[in-house]
């Protein structure tokens, strides 16, 4: 072994590494016994998940870069983080999904590449249609116009997360593109062919819904589009990141425009409830734009990996639970994904985020990861 895979052995997280896969599997039975769904086969099903969407290129011979060579060394040492969201509404858990960006590779086109054919891989293995598949591709091409232009970034950065959401025997997909990455063409126009690709053909209102979230206000970041591939009618959340202590005036002027709609006391109480030292400086907002139907506002609050604790998982308990949903599960949820001395990520808690409809309590959906 040389002096380097030494260095980077002794600085992998092993005790952590070691358990990962366990403690994630032990999750997908607890969800799936909170959720009244068979445990076997979501086990089975978040393997397939793992195996499709956690691809890595595999390593060649010959005359590589020694740069390239120390990072896939790390990067093999590292497993496919995908992390799990549990919804809650009504009186309690209503659903789950698994959320990942693949592997990590020794560039982020590779990451990339081997992410979108293991996600038309498992959607078509999964029975999704021809079309839907289709669509994935074009979105892809229309938002990585020219793949090398993202050389210059890092092989770790976020260009497409997937979600994979279990529906009984089916699953849907959701997909995640960061529009900001690729520049060969006006961000504007491709936010708008994207739209126009899912059936969103009232240009005029996403134009006025783009301008509206991003370009009226300087501070706030367009940050990427949601397509849910399982609706036929359309459906894409525009994605933007603004400074926490600018959410609500944020909010309350899309209200006040006519562009969304609902109450925004739950978003207050979450900004409010969850403000501390590891909460995130910004805040996601996401407005989903449809085909047919109603529009929805969510606002989601992150917490960083290396100051999160269970202080703070216990603040979200609280919250919770003055919302009227039951601690147990949550508490549970994270016992399990948690082990000790963690390097990486401190505390199995990573977001929280609610949807501002006219209801008692807000739809939560409740981000968490095995910490590492």
């Amino acid at each position: 072994m040389s002096q380097i895979a030494r260095l980077i052995e002794q600085a992998m997280p092993k005790h952590t590494l070691s358990t990962y896969e366990l403690r994630a599997e032990t999750a997908v039975r607890s969800l799936s016994r909170m959720c009244g769904v068979d445990p076997e086969r979501e086990i089975a099903r978040y393997r397939l998940v793992r195996e499709r969407l956690g691809k890595r290129i595999g390593g060649g011979g010959g005359t590589m870069d020694p740069v390239v060579g120390i990072a896939q060394q790390i990067m093999a040492g590292l497993p496919a983080i995908i992390e799990m969201v549990l919804t809650l509404a009504g009186d309690g858990p209503r659903g789950f999904a698994y959320l990942t960006q693949g592997s990590a590779s020794s560039t982020l086109v590779d990451a990339l590449t081997m992410l979108l054919r293991g996600t038309l891989q498992f959607h078509l293995e999964s029975g999704g249609g021809d079309s839907q598949a289709e669509l994935t591709a074009d979105i892809f091409r229309t938002v990585f116009p020219n793949l090398e232009r993202l050389t210059e970034f890092s092989t770790l950065a976020q260009g497409l997360l997937v979600g994979v959401v279990p529906r009984g025997d089916d699953v849907e997909l959701k997909l995640y593109f960061n529009t900001r990455l690729d520049t060969s063409v006006p961000h504007r126009d491709k936010v708008m062919k994207v739209l126009e690709l899912c059936g969103l053909e009232d240009t005029e209102r996403n134009a006025r819904t783009y301008d509206a979230l991003y370009q009226s206000n300087g501070d706030t970041r367009f940050s990427g589009l949601g397509v849910d591939l399982a609706d036929d009618d359309g459906r894409v959340k525009m994605y933007v990141h603004t400074p926490r202590a600018r959410l609500m005036e944020l909010i309350e002027g899309l209200v006040r425009q006519g562009i969304a709609e609902g109450p925004l006391e739950h978003a207050r109480d979450l900004i409010d409830s969850t403000e501390s030292e590891a909460s995130s400086s910004d805040c996601e907002v996401a407005f989903a734009l449809r085909g047919s139907g109603p529009t929805t506002l969510k606002v989601t609050t992150f917490f960083h990996g290396k100051t999160v604790r269970a202080s703070h998982g216990a603040q979200v308990l609280s919250l919770l639970e003055r919302w009227g949903y039951p601690g147990a599960p949550v508490h549970e949820l994270f016992s399990t994904l948690d082990a000790p001395d963690p390097v990486l990520q401190c505390f199995p808690l990573h977001g929280l985020g609610v949807e501002l409809a006219d209801a008692a309590r807000p739809k939560v959906n409740l981000y968490v990861q095995p910490n590492i």
